[in-house]
């Protein structure tokens, strides 16, 4: 009686041993199982560059930003849990300037007491702006070009210290904050998304 059960046993333990890859190999086909779906329709134009120029003024000192945001079709991804495909953009600025963040950014001015940075945007808000709601009909907007303003006083005392200003819709509360520093907005020129479609 005992070695039958002994055997039982082995018999469970041996069969859930074999289970767990087998159990991975399931998952791990189902996580990528997007690969297996159609891809979405193609851009019809995969390239774009987008000038853009923002001065502003800091103690009497008038500062010059300018640059062309350069974006590209990048091919097709499969979201996290493979449950659909997207097309993919990258972007860069024609000057070369280093990435500060997830997408091109601009350090404007650093202070003792604030930093102000220009982020470029989503290159996907130039080129792709709704392709989520078009073809999935799930709202998603694209980061906008913006800019962060990091208060650090704010900062030293363990506040919130900053904010993004999407631009140009928060122009004027940035406008705001920004004379609370000292610094004026002479002008900001920003480019407009593309109509693109897509076959």
């Amino acid at each position: 009686m005992k070695k039958k059960k002994i055997i039982k046993w082995v018999l469970i333990v041996t069969a859930s041993i074999l289970a767990i890859p087998l159990l991975i190999m399931l998952y791990i086909l189902i996580l990528f199982s997007g690969i297996f779906l159609p891809d979405p329709p193609m851009p019809d134009i995969k390239y774009a560059e987008f000038p853009f120029r923002i001065e502003i003024e800091h103690d009497g000192e008038r500062l010059l930003f300018e640059d062309t945001i350069i974006c590209e079709y990048d091919g097709v991804g499969v979201t996290e849990y493979g449950t659909r495909k997207y097309r993919m953009w990258k972007s860069r600025f024609a000057s070369g300037r280093e990435y500060t963040a997830s997408w091109p950014s601009i350090e404007m001015l650093n202070t003792d007491y604030v930093v102000l940075r220009f982020h470029s945007g989503e290159p996907a808000f130039y080129m792709d702006r709704s392709w989520m709601e078009l073809e999935h009909g799930i709202p998603y907007s694209p980061a906008r070009p913006s800019i962060y303003v990091d208060d650090k006083a704010m900062r030293a005392r363990g506040e919130f210290s900053f904010q993004f200003y999407g631009l140009p819709w928060g122009e004027e509360r940035l406008r705001e904050t920004l004379a609370n520093f000292g610094i004026e907005i002479i002008s900001i020129e920003l480019p407009s998304p593309i109509e693109n479609t897509f076959h």
